[in-house]
Order: structure tokens, then sequence, then C-alpha cells
């Protein structure tokens, strides 16, 4: 993907009684950059605040990355303007948003009829959300709404506003926990599958606790787990799990249970081998390059394959390549109600390599594929006329 500079969206308070509030906490939506990252900072003067800066979220489809930054602050200073700068070094870009704990975006809605009362805000434009790998790293900051209930006719109108309440049990904010298979490299050519389990947004690893278990028994030998503070102040942990390659190819399913103080219940997350098919495609050098005296590009497409996890690398007359010769791009979903992916892999080449009628090959490993889990396509200048 090329080179995006990052829109950013000031996410303020639309509740008229923040001022009355204890504390009233802003944000500031960043979206549509790449390459990552970004760094976000507040300027809120002197003023006794907190901050909150959450992992950035790439959708797979377009590559760009989304992430946001929240401040909380003392009610009393809602009306007072913070400033939320981002700066993009890949663009070389800043952009400065200004946001208040003032009602602004919203309008009230018409009086209706028969006295009552109603009327609606909503603090944010509509933002089309990305689809992320992992949903949910960014909700910690989300669009605040306050309403008024109608009164019925007759009765005295009583208007009623106020920020949202705290999320239901059901519905831990912060905290997220999530599961990334075995590599294709892992389980097939290592020979040493590890499942990995996330745990993000904690404010502390004290009393937390990760357990691994099948639907059959429970699993009592994962790797110790890795905490790790992060530069937001928040704790991200980290647990992997040895499995066995026949168990996950035949589809066993593994979960990772968090429980923790801070949470009002368990987090539960699954993982198990999805089905999945393959097809690669290599392509020569276009016409173009070969008239000069450079370097020559061999590309390779691998299509139509599930779950997203591929390793591919580039053999020279079967030898290994450095990889700082070739590039991989990401997986990409392909359009469709199929959950397949597809990725592009470029190979630079010396032209006189080239010229050599040296093999060049293409080399995929995938669960998906039978027998080795490999798949080879290959290329050389007699092939390519």
């Amino acid at each position: 993907a090329s080179i995006h500079g990052p829109s950013v969206y000031p996410l303020g308070s639309c509740c008229t009684s923040a001022t009355n509030a204890t504390s009233v906490t802003l944000g500031c939506l960043v979206t549509g950059y790449f390459p990552g990252p970004v760094t976000m900072t507040w300027d809120t003067a002197s003023l006794n605040r907190s901050t909150l800066t959450f992992p950035a979220v790439q959708n797979l489809n377009s590559s760009l990355y989304t992430t946001s930054s929240q401040v909380t602050v003392s009610g009393e200073w809602s009306k007072q303007k913070f400033t939320c700068s981002v700066a993009h070094a890949a663009s070389n870009t800043t952009t400065t948003k200004a946001v208040t704990g003032e009602p602004g975006l919203g309008q009230p809605a018409r009086q209706p009829e028969g006295g009552g009362e109603a009327s609606s805000c909503a603090s944010s434009p509509a933002i089309p959300q990305a689809k992320s790998r992992s949903p949910g790293w960014w909700t910690g900051v989300r669009p605040q709404t306050c309403s008024h209930t109608p009164a019925p006719k007759g009765s005295t109108s009583r208007r009623a506003s106020g920020c949202p309440k705290s999320p239901t049990p059901s519905e831990p904010r912060g905290v997220s926990a999530y599961l990334s298979p075995p590599t294709p490299l892992d389980l097939y050519v290592n020979k040493s599958p590890k499942i990995t389990c996330l745990v993000v947004d904690l404010a502390s690893d004290k009393d937390m606790t990760l357990t691994w278990s099948t639907e059959n028994k429970d699993l009592v030998y994962p790797d110790p787990p890795i905490a790790k503070t992060q530069f937001n102040g928040t704790v991200t942990v980290t647990s992997t799990l040895p499995v066995d390659v026949s168990d996950w190819i035949e589809g066993e399913t593994y979960y990772c249970k968090v429980a923790h103080p801070h949470l009002p219940k368990e987090i539960l997350r699954s993982i198990s081998k999805g089905p999945g098919e393959l097809q690669v495609y290599v392509f020569p050098p276009p016409k173009e390059e070969l008239k000069t005296k450079g370097e020559v590009t061999l590309t390779c497409l691998i299509q139509n394959f599930f779950p997203a996890d591929i390793s591919v690398r580039w053999l020279r007359n079967g030898a290994p390549m450095q990889a700082d010769q070739h590039t991989s791009t990401g997986p990409h979903r392909v359009r469709g109600s199929s959950p397949a992916f597809f990725v592009y892999s470029h190979l630079a080449v010396k032209q006189a390599d080239w010229q050599q009628r040296s093999m060049f090959t293409c080399q995929v490993v995938h669960e998906a594929l039978s027998g080795s889990r490999t798949l080879e396509r290959s290329m050389s200048i007699d092939l390519g006329k």
C-alpha cells in the first residue's frame, strides 16, 4: 500500500450535564493511515488528567490503520478547549483538532406534539468502522449519546439527561483477549506448533489467571506467560501453548480463559483449525523491465486460502534466498461471502541472474495443503518465454 496520511476526528461529549459530572472523557479517532505508527498527544495545559491510547488495528481490505486516544478531565473543566495532536512520520504530517466537553455536534430534535420533550445528540460524525484483524481493539472510545424521554400528555414534563452508564457485566470494557493459530512454518516444517493467547488493556496483571483447556481436559503445560507494560500504561499478557500437530490438524478446539479481580466476568476465547484451499501462480518480469540493466521482478500470487496464516519464501536453484530480496503483502480478504484470502510476493533479482537461466521457485506453506503442507511453483527465463 502507498503512504496515506491520517484523518483525525474529535470525539466530544454531547451530554448537557457534563459540567456537573465528576469527570468527562473526550476522545480522538485517527483512521485511514499507512504505514504506522502515529504519535498522539493531548494539550491540556497544567490540568490534572489521565490519557489512554489504544493499540492500532489494520483493515484487511485496505491495509490502512485506525487507532484512538482518550483523555479524562474534571467535569468543571469540560467547557475548556483541549487539543489532540497527531503526528505521522511516514507522510510528514501533523494534524491538530480541538475538542471540548460541551454539546456540539448533535442538535435537539423538534418539540413533539402533545407538550412532551424529546431530543437526541451524537458525539461524533458517522465514520465507517475498520474491519480489523481483532475486532474490539479500539472500542474503549465509544461515541457517547444523550437522550430525553418524551413526557405523556397531561403529565408534568421532567427532563432527564446524562452520559451512558457503565458497561453491563456482560460487556467488560477495555480488557480483551485474542487467540492466534500456529504459523504454517511452525506447524508443518518445524513441527513445533504453538497457540497464542493475547490479553490487552489490563490495568495490572496482579492476581490475573489464564488457563488453557480443550473440550475434554485442562491443559497444564503452557509456556510461562509474559507481561509487558505498554506506552499508554496498560499491561499486555501473552501466553503460548504448545500443541500436538495431529490434534490441531484433526480439528481439536482449544480454549483460553482469563480471570481478573477487575473483570465482572471471565473472558473465554476458543480456536480451532478451519477448512481452506489454495492456488499459487508465478509471473515473469514485465517486458519493460527486461530492457533495463538493473533488477527485474518476479511475482507470486497465492489466493483462495483460509485461514489467513501463511508462509512464503523464494528459492534459487533449490536453495533458499535471503529474506531481504523479497517482499510479501499481508493477507487480504477476497471479495464475496467466502472467507478466503490472497497475498502477493515480489522477488527482486539481478538482470544477470535472470539471464543465466536460474530456476526461481515460490514456496508456500499452509495448513490447507495436503501431504507436506507445501506447494511450489517455479519460473525461469526459458519458462517465461
